[in-house]
């Protein structure tokens, strides 16, 4: 469950609203009318309609639907197609293997000015968000190479930021791993939502992955999601969607 909808809020909620029917079916039957049996009987059809109503807003299509009709460009309003801006340290590391290597010219790390410029990388993420739970994907232009996210966890701090944050795992297609990548690895990410920017919304952060962490090449970098299109869960066409590091 992320945290926009904590627990406790929800049995708060779920106890508010159990009242307020029971008011309003006792105030119908009258109290002097009312059994144990018919208590039991009220308690039973209460919890299969709220079993129903938390499946019917746990799917992100109608999770996303009704955001977008009562609380458009809200925290909750995070849902859809979005345009995915990265650059990647790939070109730092890079150069530092082939000095070490002694195949390039040496520089100095700490110097910003000598070392190369990072990586920019495009592509296209897809965020499917219900009341309860919540799935990031991304591909990469030009590739094969999706990820799909394992654990997210989103909420505000004390500034009242939206911080989304997720741990994913990429798969890259075989026959497109370079000798210094990996056929699949782990990376997670820590983006503030702000629902208000770009028109859309957008989020943006870091994110850092353990690609080939074992010769020291796990890579991150900056990372910015520009929504395109609300409540859009499909990717564009493969000729209109690169890899990244």
């Amino acid at each position: 469950m992320h945290r926009l909808f904590p627990g406790k809020i929800v049995i708060y909620l779920t106890a508010v609203f159990f009242l307020l029917v029971w008011l309003l079916w006792n105030s119908l039957n009258g109290p002097s009318n009312a059994s144990v049996f018919d208590f039991f009987g009220f308690v039973f059809r209460f919890c299969g309609v709220l079993a129903a109503l938390i499946s019917v807003l746990g799917i992100p299509r109608v999770f996303g639907f009704l955001v977008r009709l009562i609380a458009k460009r809200s925290i909750y309003d995070i849902s859809g197609l979005y345009r995915v801006e990265m650059t990647s340290n790939w070109p730092m590391i890079d150069r530092l293997i082939s000095a070490a290597g002694q195949t390039g010219e040496s520089f100095d790390v700490h110097a910003p000015a000598d070392g190369p410029r990072p990586l920019p990388v495009m592509g296209f993420a897809i965020i499917e968000a219900g009341m309860f739970d919540m799935k990031i994907k991304m591909r990469m232009s030009k590739t094969t190479h999706e990820s799909v996210s394992r654990g997210e966890d989103i909420r505000k701090d004390e500034h009242g930021r939206v911080f989304l944050r997720y741990v994913y795992v990429q798969t890259n297609a075989p026959h497109g791993t370079p000798p210094t990548d990996v056929s699949q690895h782990s990376g997670a990410a820590e983006l503030v939502f702000d629902p208000k920017a770009d028109e859309l919304g957008c989020l943006s952060g870091r994110y850092w992955t353990n690609r080939n962490y074992a010769k020291g090449m796990n890579t991150a970098g900056d990372i910015k999601l520009i929504r395109i299109k609300r409540n859009e869960y499909k990717f564009p066409s493969p000729e209109n969607t690169t890899t990244s590091r």
